[in-house]
């Protein structure tokens, strides 16, 4: 029995209502795992003899980083893969997986250089069965932060880039640092969240002068990661050297870390060397440079990334019919799974099945691509390996041209007799391609704490927000920064007061102005997003992306509801 008259079945007992839905009260818990850069490299003229490699990619977060290699030398090709200067962006890839014309893809070997091997990455493939005339690569190129402290995380790119401009143009700045003629203007408050270091200092002073030695633009690196959590080399010209003493001096973990992980970059022009060393094993005599024919044309592009998430489930108990589990993924309840039980000797069972029901949030960066799931029995008493196996989860067709809030997705578990206890594991593919300014960035994983302490723990705050009776000490600087409605209520003439400023908010519940302000100083969500008052407070505020995530999914929500009861009924 396949899926689609499986639940075709199901819809009609549940209508008579002969099956009935056990479901679990405690939510299963999704995690981001990894990042996925997503490569593909298309090669014209392909024939035996031939050699060629692709010029540096170049895009604006991973410049002249990326460069595809082909040799094709009797009967077997080796395509190869070069990652430069990863290491100076603060991030490292553990493997990548090729995709040959729509294949199936394949881990592709690591071939580490002694000399270079925190500044280049070689990865290679052999393809013993010969190559078409034109042929796609497609890679898939797993992406991680260099440290434990400084790692993707989903957030609003804004907070960084509002709160970095407050700086520059000094909005509410209340320190100077001066390096020679060089004046940088800061905030009290970050530097006091960001460094303990500098508390005792920026109590007693509104200045410091540093050494006349410090090179300004590795100075302002400095700030920039205080201010943002993130490494950009590059934009700055930043001295290593200096940055990691700058870091050690005021106490800044996570930078210390990474400046510690031999950030320098390798100069260009060595991969032509990598890459006569990539030829088949099988070959002897391999031939030089000079005798390989370097004429196919081949084009490198990028297409959207994608991100994966685990979610584990563990059952020790066959339902009689089905079970049910809510899944919750960045602090939404996203996924609904539900298991199925079949019985081999009963054809009117069929086997057992899964189904995956998920939320469609493009903004939120929940929009599935592919799911894949592992199903392992837990260890046996007898010593016998226990029995793991893969399967393809495939988006049901019937659901998919409705258009509806949640997308479906089904298996079945042909021929595999499940013995519990035993653990699902769901590996989902997301695309962040329409996820906007809330998506996945590198950054110091400490900055949302810090930022968030210094209000929690009224750190310098210099005015109150009084909400519902309660009291919500903050800073000028970032609600200005953050919401445009909070900067006229603060630049109005009545602020301009010695005391601390108090604004009075109206119309809106204490418990949820704190999700609001938490999400202004963080940049994340520790709330579902469903909930109509956040959706009005992100929208009196004016607070863009807040906005955007809520939308969705309140205009959604009741859709959602009736999508989700629709489909339980059909699988019970």
């Amino acid at each position: 029995m396949d899926t689609k008259d499986c639940l075709l079945q199901m819809s009609q007992c549940s209508r008579n209502s002969k099956i009935k839905v056990e479901e679990d009260k405690t939510n299963l818990n999704a995690v981001f795992k990894v990042l996925e850069l997503n490569l593909h490299w298309q090669v014209e003229n392909v024939h035996q003899g031939v050699g060629v490699f692709s010029g540096m990619m170049n895009c604006k977060r991973f410049p002249r980083t990326f460069q595809f290699g082909l040799r094709y030398i009797a009967d077997v090709a080796v395509v190869s893969l070069m990652i430069m200067n990863f290491n100076y962006l603060g991030l490292r890839v553990p493997f990548v997986r090729l995709t040959y014309n729509n294949g199936k893809p394949v881990m592709m070997k690591r071939k580490t250089s002694k000399t270079q091997s925190n500044k280049l990455d070689l990865f290679t493939l052999e393809y013993c069965q010969g190559l078409d005339e034109v042929s796609g690569f497609t890679c898939q190129i797993f992406v991680e932060g260099i440290t434990e402290t400084y790692k993707y995380q989903q957030y609003d790119r804004l907070l960084t880039d509002q709160l970095w401009d407050s700086m520059r143009f000094c909005c509410w700045t209340d320190f100077k640092f001066f390096i020679r003629e060089n004046v940088f203007n800061a905030h009290k408050f970050v530097l006091r969240a960001r460094s303990t270091r500098l508390e005792g200092d920026i109590r007693r002073v509104d200045t410091i002068r540093l050494n006349d030695d410090l090179d300004p633009d590795t100075f302002k690196c400095f700030l920039y990661f205080l201010y943002t959590g993130r490494l950009l080399l590059a934009n700055f010209k930043a001295n290593i050297d200096q940055l990691l003493s700058l870091a050690d001096t005021y106490l800044v973990e996570t930078l210390t870390q990474l400046c510690r992980k031999d950030l320098a970059k390798l100069k260009e022009g060595y991969f032509p060397e990598c890459f006569m060393s990539t030829g088949p094993a099988a070959v002897p005599g391999l031939p030089t440079s000079t005798d390989l024919d370097l004429k196919p044309k081949s084009k490198i592009c990028s297409k959207p990334d994608t991100v994966e998430i685990r979610c584990n489930w563990e059952i020790n108990q066959l339902p009689k019919n089905y079970l049910v589990r809510a899944v919750n993924f960045n602090q939404q309840e996203a996924f609904h799974v539900c298991f199925r039980s079949g019985d081999h000797s009963d054809e009117s069972k069929g086997n057992h099945a899964l189904f995956i029901f998920s939320k469609q949030w493009p903004e939120g960066g929940l929009e599935v691509v592919d799911i894949t799931i592992s199903i392992t029995e837990k260890s046996l008493s007898d010593g016998k390996h226990p029995k793991s196996k893969r399967f393809a989860v495939n988006r049901w067709p019937k659901v998919a041209g409705l258009n509806p809030a949640m997308a479906v997705f089904s298996a079945d578990l042909e021929n595999f007799l499940l013995q519990p206890p035993f653990a699902i594991l769901f590996l989902i593919e997301l695309s962040s391609e329409s996820a906007g300014y809330y998506s996945y960035q590198p950054r110091d994983t400490h900055l949302a704490d810090n930022l968030w302490s210094a209000a929690f723990g009224a750190y310098l705050t210099d005015a109150e927000i009084s909400v519902d009776g309660r009291i919500f000490r903050v800073h000028k600087a970032l609600m200005a920064a953050r919401s445009p409605v909070f900067r006229e209520l603060l630049c109005s003439e009545n602020v301009k007061e010695p005391c601390l400023k108090r604004i009075v908010v109206e119309e809106i519940n204490s418990s949820i102005f704190e999700e609001v302000l938490y999400f202004m100083y963080t940049g994340s969500l520790r709330v579902s997003v469903g909930d109509e008052r956040l959706l009005a407070a992100a929208e009196k505020y004016q607070i863009e992306t807040l906005r955007i995530l809520c939308e969705n999914q309140v205009r959604r929500h009741d859709q959602s509801i009736e999508d989700l009861c629709s489909f339980l009924q059909m699988v019970a």
